[in-house]
């Protein structure tokens, strides 16, 4: 064994600063859930959209933004983020988490004709025809 074996690579340092950053990341997000339990909303979108910035491909910051969007009475800003959300979901083959986030999209505003037409479409790609038709249904009535 020479001495190159026993030399530590960049990978061993690596997950010190992985953890370091994911520590940052959950302070500022208790932060931002302590202003939002406080009523400060708008203070706490604000720190998520910060959070977001820094890692923009992070679906769950994109979701609870979403959420507070729609707490906070801004229906189509909120629905924007969901859609992106369940569309990324969608396309990495998440297709249940997907379906979820079209049936949060519906709650929130039963009239969305793109989350109708994505609700579909999952449905038929898993094939629960029952439901395709539910929605193509409605997709043709709305």
């Amino acid at each position: 064994m020479d001495d190159r074996d026993r030399r530590p690579t960049r990978s061993h340092s690596r997950p010190g600063a992985r953890r370091r950053r994911l520590e940052r990341i959950e302070a500022r997000m208790r932060t931002a859930e302590r202003r939002i339990s406080r009523g400060r909303l708008r203070a706490g979108i604000r720190d998520y959209q910060a959070i977001l910035a820094e890692n923009p491909d992070d679906l769950r910051i994109l979701n609870r933004i979403g959420d507070l969007f729609v707490r906070a009475e801004e229906i189509d800003r909120g629905i924007a983020l969901f859609l992106r959300v369940a569309r990324e979901y969608a396309a990495e083959g998440f297709t249940a988490k997907a379906i979820a986030i079209f049936r949060k999209i519906l709650r929130v505003d039963p009239s969305r004709r793109e989350a109708r037409d994505g609700l579909a479409g999952l449905y038929q790609e898993v094939g629960l025809a029952f439901e395709t038709a539910e929605y193509r249904g409605r997709r043709a009535v709305g």
